[in-house]
Formats: C-alpha cells, sequence, structure tokens
C-alpha cells in the first residue's frame, strides 16, 4: 500500500505510514485519502525512553524500538529518540531533595532540673500556671512542672526590647529571684545569658 502524502510502500492493512506517520486509507491500495480520513491535529507529546531501551510512546504508552521514528500502534512521532525523556533507573539511588538548614535557635528560658525549653520568641511572654476557670494560660506554662503550687497564676513576664530581655515580677505569692536576689514588683531586671531566674522553688536558666 503506497501512502497518499509520501508515496512510501507500506504493508498491507498497516494504519499509519512508516515514513511520515500519515493516516494510510482503508480502503482500495494506492487510493488517496479522504480530507475526512485525516488525523486530528493534537499537540505533540513527548516520548520516554525506558530503562529497557525502548521508546515508550507518549500518546498511547505503546512501546516502540529506539530506532523507530513513529509508534508502531498509534502513529504518533517518537523523534527516533532523540527527544525522547530518559525513565529513571530503577536501581539507581534516589535523588535526595536538599535539606533546609534548621532555624538559628533564639532565646529561651530552659527549666534546670529536666531542660524543659521555653522560647521567648514574642514582646511579652507571661509566665504562671494556667487556669481554664479563670482564662489564663501563660507563654510559659509551669503548671506540670510546679506540683506544689508554688507559682502564681500570673507570676511574672518576660519582656523584649530590641535585643534586650527584662524578667519582672507581677505580684507573685512566693516571689521571683534573679541570681538568688528577689525581686520586688514591678521592677525590671535586665537578663544576660546564663542569669538563674527562680519562681518559687522552680529553677530556670535564660538562654540568649
Amino acid at each position: 500500500m503506497n501512502c497518499p502524502d509520501c508515496g512510501a510502500e507500506n504493508l498491507e492493512g498497516a494504519a499509519y505510514c512508516e515514513d511520515c506517520g500519515s493516516k494510510l486509507p482503508v480502503g482500495t491500495p494506492g487510493a488517496a485519502a479522504s480530507p475526512a480520513s485525516a488525523p486530528p491535529v493534537v499537540a505533540p507529546v513527548q516520548p520516554v525512553m525506558t530503562a529497557g531501551g525502548t521508546l515508550r510512546c507518549g500518546s498511547c504508552g505503546a512501546e516502540n524500538a529506539a530506532t523507530e521514528a513513529y509508534c508502531e500502534d498509534c502513529g504518533a512521532s517518537l523523534g527516533g529518540g532523540a527527544a525522547a525523556v530518559q525513565a529513571p533507573d530503577a536501581g539507581a539511588a534516589p535523588v535526595q531533595a536538599p535539606v533546609a538548614a534548621p532555624p538559628a535557635v533564639g532565646s529561651k528560658l530552659v527549666l534546670a532540673s529536666s531542660g524543659k525549653e521555653f522560647p521567648l520568641a514574642k514582646d511579652v511572654i507571661t509566665i504562671g500556671r494556667r487556669s481554664p476557670a479563670d482564662g489564663i494560660y501563660p507563654d510559659v506554662d509551669l503548671t506540670d512542672d510546679d506540683p506544689e503550687s508554688y507559682i502564681s497564676r500570673r507570676h511574672g513576664q518576660v519582656i523584649k526590647s530590641g535585643n534586650q530581655f527584662v524578667f519582672e515580677d507581677v505580684g507573685s505569692a512566693n516571689g521571683s529571684f534573679v541570681n538568688n536576689a528577689r525581686m520586688a514588683k514591678g521592677v525590671q531586671q535586665p537578663l544576660k545569658d546564663g542569669d538563674q531566674v527562680r519562681l518559687g522553688k522552680t529553677e530556670m536558666i535564660f538562654k540568649a
């Protein structure tokens, strides 16, 4: 059967020309194809080179020899393998995505007894014990770390001003201490790295 577009000879019963990919007429060999039989124009789909060295058609998924210019099943262009995308090798090690560096750790209070950390990420950080009945939920919640309840619900606060942090007792029942010096209510004490902050019997270390 001769292709009506390029004249190349094809096997009887072939649906598409092996040279140019044009759809071959179904009727009498050598007859010109009617305009209605022309294949619809579709966007080309890139073929894929498999790990076994064959070309997988991007249109129908059929595998073809690497030297084929057109798919033997649907006639889509294969580009002779030149434009094919290499399929990933099943035995190759997976490509690892770059791991972002962890963010820098900011200032924090660290419980001396357990090493538990409380980040100081706000401008005003409240410290105390939670009381759902009173609507009190401190930023540094020491409820579980103060079983004897020496810490007041609203005990103290840490205030951030630029790169400087200060501690202030807001009227606790059992007092606040910075480096063993008792703090008067409302007095702001600047904190430096390694300072000891004690609320009742609970001791914390300030880390800048």
